[in-house]
């Protein structure tokens, strides 16, 4: 298995046990809404700043559809997390 693989496949796991933790917090709690606009807003501005500081590094800039696709998903779920 390559390590990059290793570790995408690592946060993806700690990404899913980190929502089903907020989720069950926010049931015991009784403050899953604010729970979720807190985790939701989190994630995405995580990957938006994450793509960001990619495509400053990168020299040559091709976009793709489905890139495109996914930040605006993102710009999204930050959004409606917001409001």
């Amino acid at each position: 298995m390559i390590i990059s693989d290793y570790w995408i496949k690592l946060g993806l796991i700690f990404g899913i046990l980190v929502y089903l933790g907020t989720f069950m917090a926010g049931l015991v709690t009784h403050k899953l809404e604010q729970y979720i606009f807190i985790i939701n807003t989190l994630s995405g501005l995580a990957v938006l700043i994450y793509w960001g500081q990619k495509q400053l590094r990168i020299t040559q800039h091709i976009f793709e559809g489905r890139e495109m696709i996914f930040l605006g998903v993102e710009l999204i779920i930050v959004t409606a997390a917001v409001y």
